[in-house]
């Protein structure tokens, strides 16, 4: 039994080492040395090989063009406004109407505030504010996420006062404090 388990490893092992030598041969690792000696032949002769080779048109014309520059592909500007990985998009030019969007009028802040506005919790000078299910407490500044004209904004508002129906508070982007009272559904 043992000479089957033995002879299959073999095959097995002869199939793996085939197969692993195919593949480098497949990804380039068995070069030709033709290959090797062909590079070398395209690159300019220095010193006393230079004084040794013969000086037939073929060979200078040979070390002439390896001797130009490498050409440059590629320039990237900064000035230039097109993408060059995507040369026929053409830019996006900010519209009338998406400069507004993106400065919202102190009243939209305001009203989407109140629309989270869930009233207040506590007693006296423990009382606290629920706006869109986050605790505001007196003095404590508190970033809150709106959905103002369509797009999500991170507005800062702080609680000067908080009274038993009603809240009043100091709004980024908002000049004066606002009293936002709790609406009736």
């Amino acid at each position: 039994m043992q000479r089957k388990t033995t002879s299959r490893c073999k095959a097995r092992s002869a199939e793996w080492a085939c197969a692993a030598l195919l593949a480098l041969v497949l990804a380039g690792c068995g070069d030709a040395p033709g290959a090797v000696q062909k590079v070398n032949a395209a690159q300019p002769k220095t010193g006393a090989a230079a004084k040794t080779a013969p000086s037939n048109g073929a060979s200078s014309a040979g070390a002439a063009s390896a001797a130009k520059p490498p050409q440059i592909l590629s320039v990237f500007n900064t000035n230039d406004t097109h993408d060059p990985f995507h040369p026929k998009l053409k830019p996006k030019i900010a519209t009338a109407s998406a400069q507004q969007n993106a400065q919202p009028e102190p009243n939209q802040i305001v009203s989407a505030i109140e629309a989270g506005f869930s009233g207040t919790v506590g007693a006296g000078e423990e009382r606290v504010a629920l706006v869109y299910g986050l605790l505001l407490e007196k003095q404590r500044e508190t970033t809150l996420s709106l959905n103002v004209g369509g797009t999500l904004r991170h507005v800062k508002v702080k609680p000067l006062r908080i009274l038993r129906n009603a809240v009043e508070l100091q709004v980024e982007g908002v000049p004066q404090p606002v009293t936002i009272t709790k609406r009736t559904r």
